[in-house]
This record gives C-alpha cells, sequence and structure tokens, in this order.
C-alpha cells in the first residue's frame, strides 16, 4: 500500500513538472512573438511616416514640380489693338477704355530677358523686292522707309522699317540735322528689318529703335568721330544728336559695336517722355517705368512746344478685360504699355 501511494506521488509530481514546462514554453512562445509582431509594426509605421528613405542608394529627391509653358506671342488675329503714339481726344465722360492686355503694346515697352517682346511679332522673313515694292505693312503698323524718306540722311538696305507712328519724328530730326549742319551723311543702319526680326528681347524688334552712322560715300564713320559745326559751334555728331533728339522724341541708348566702328543707337519714346527722362536723368525705359509708377502724384513737363503734359502711371486690369482710366474730358492724350504690367499715360488740356 504505501509503495502505491508512492508511486502515485512520483506520477502526479512528473505530472505537474510537464505541465509547468508546457505552460513555460508557450509563454516564451507567445512573448517571441508579441516582439517580432512589434518589432514589424515599428518598421513599418517608420517607412510610412518617414519617406526620406525611399531607397538605400541615396535621399530622398522631391519630385519636380510641374511649371506651365512660357507664354507664347499672340497670334496677329487675336492681338488686342496696338496702342499707338498718337494724340487722341479724352470722351466727354472723362474715362479712356483700355484692353487690359494691350499693355504689351506701345513705344515705351521694357524689352529685355525677363521682359520679351511679345506683341505682333513679325518674324517671317520676306525678301527685299518685297519690302522694297510695298510702303507699308499694315497688321503691324510699320513704313518701309525705301522710296519714302527723304534726301537728308540715307539707308543702308532697303528692308529698314520702322513705326507709323515714329516715321514723321525721325523725318524731323534727320532733316533738323541737315539743316543746322549741312551734312546728308547720315546713314540708318538698322530699324526694324524683316530678317532680323527674330531676337524678341532686341528693342529694334518693336520698330521703334535705330542705328546710324556716317556714310560719306566711300567708307563708313561712328558719329563720334566726326567733327560738324552747328550754330558756329564745333562739335561731334554724335553731341548734336544726344542734345536734339529729345525734342523729337527719341532717348540716345548708346553705341553698339566696337569704338572704331560703333553704329549709335535711339529709341523713339514719344513726347513728353524723351524730354522727362533727359531731365530726370533716366537713360532706359526699365527705369523710366519704374520711375512713374513710383512716384506718387502727376509728373509734368513742357515739351519743346511748350505744352505742359501730365504724366501717370496706370495698372493694368488683372481681373476685368478692360482697364479704365480717368482724364480730364478733352485733353489730348497719348497711352503706352511697358511690358510689365501697365499704361503710361501722357495727356494736356
Amino acid at each position: 500500500m504505501r509503495r502505491f501511494v508512492k508511486i502515485m506521488l512520483i506520477l502526479l509530481s512528473f505530472t505537474l513538472l510537464l505541465a509547468c514546462a508546457v505552460a513555460c514554453g508557450e509563454q516564451a512562445d507567445s512573448s517571441d512573438d508579441a516582439s517580432a509582431s512589434s518589432t514589424v509594426g515599428t518598421e513599418s509605421a517608420d517607412k510610412t511616416s518617414s519617406p526620406l528613405e525611399t531607397s538605400s542608394d541615396g535621399p530622398y529627391v522631391p519630385p519636380a514640380q510641374s511649371t506651365p509653358a512660357a507664354t507664347l506671342p499672340t497670334p496677329d488675329t487675336e492681338a488686342p489693338r496696338a496702342l499707338l503714339q498718337e494724340g487722341k481726344i479724352v470722351p466727354e465722360d472723362g474715362i479712356v477704355s483700355l484692353d487690359s492686355h494691350s499693355y504689351i503694346s506701345g513705344s515705351l515697352l521694357v524689352i529685355n530677358e525677363f521682359h520679351p517682346f511679345c506683341f505682333n511679332p513679325l518674324r517671317l522673313p520676306v525678301s527685299r523686292a518685297v519690302s522694297s515694292s510695298v510702303n507699308r505693312v499694315p497688321a503691324h503698323n510699320l513704313t518701309v522707309l525705301y522710296g519714302q524718306k527723304s534726301k537728308n540722311y540715307q539707308l543702308a538696305n532697303a528692308n529698314l522699317l520702322i513705326k507709323e507712328d515714329a516715321f514723321p519724328y525721325l523725318e524731323a530730326l534727320m532733316n533738323a540735322f541737315t539743316e543746322a549742319t549741312g551734312e546728308t551723311y547720315i546713314q540708318l543702319v538698322n530699324g526694324y528689318v524683316f530678317s532680323d526680326a527674330n531676337s524678341l528681347q532686341s528693342p529694334f524688334v518693336t520698330g521703334y529703335s535705330i542705328a546710324i552712322n556716317i556714310y560719306d560715300g566711300k567708307a563708313t564713320y561712328p558719329l563720334h568721330t566726326q567733327k560738324v559745326t552747328a550754330g558756329g559751334v564745333e562739335m561731334t555728331a554724335l553731341e548734336w544728336f544726344r542734345q536734339n533728339a529729345a525734342q523729337y522724341g527719341f532717348i540716345y541708348t548708346g553705341l553698339s559695336g566696337q569704338e572704331s566702328t560703333a553704329l549709335a543707337t535711339f529709341r523713339f519714346v514719344g513726347l513728353p517722355h524723351a524730354q522727362l527722362m533727359e531731365n530726370q536723368n533716366i537713360e532706359n525705359l526699365d527705369h523710366y517705368a519704374n520711375f512713374v509708377r513710383m512716384t506718387n502724384g502727376t509728373l509734368q513737363i513742357k515739351d519743346a512746344d511748350g505744352v505742359t503734359w501730365s504724366v501717370i502711371y496706370c495698372p493694368a486690369e488683372t481681373v476685368l478685360s478692360t482697364t479704365s482710366i480717368r482724364l480730364p474730358a478733352g485733353a489730348v492724350y497719348t497711352v503706352s504699355g511697358d511690358n510689365i504690367g501697365g499704361f503710361i499715360v501722357a495727356y494736356h488740356t
């Protein structure tokens, strides 16, 4: 009997020990699984919350931001009406209405790498014969100089053109030079040339810029090397033009090329802007546009004929298709865009 009890106690003890061992093993397995699950969850969360480690090959590079394509020049059929530098009369209600998009048109356009020309660009080459056989290019308000200019200056080629509103002022300037000096050897080398009108960052594409030198029938010379006598005073031809160009709406824009053969360049900006730029020692239209825009109030300038002009700046409307400018009823006004975002208006009563 005692032996049986001992055997039963041994079996019971062995069973309890075996049960404890199994329970401990299951608990350890459960702990390992939980640990593994926790590790996997952590790794997944890290990958989700930290996109900087998308690959082990290198640092995270954000996707390139897409940018809209640059605005192409407006086709002629859809272009706003050209703003010419010619006097118009303010209506009785005192409101001048402009196409808001026409700030890219006019004689005061800032033209550079940041503000390229984009109004009616004429970029198709036209033969000399064709350009010489017509008097004007209506779609672009251009006048062909060949056959229409005075005899007081020469042309380097028959393809040269200029804007219609600048043509009479060019004629007056050249005639004034001949009258003052007796010389007719000024040669217009560059203006708006059909085959050279491809650069939209060149002021010549506007039709308002010119380049001149001297041609005596044998050779060419730059203006700053040739002496002339005007009013009993000796000076260089360039000095005469720099002293008188503003009276005819032109500003001097510098020498182009090497000094020994440099072309003197001028640009028509119209009256009274040329006089105002001269008075303020402003040499380019970028600075002029900023000057007029930043001036708080109305600028006034008296032109060569004694007429007092007021000059103001008006931003182009960004929401509406029409920009309205209030001016004195019956006043004579001119307007040009600045190619940046607004209009420069000059008027007199």
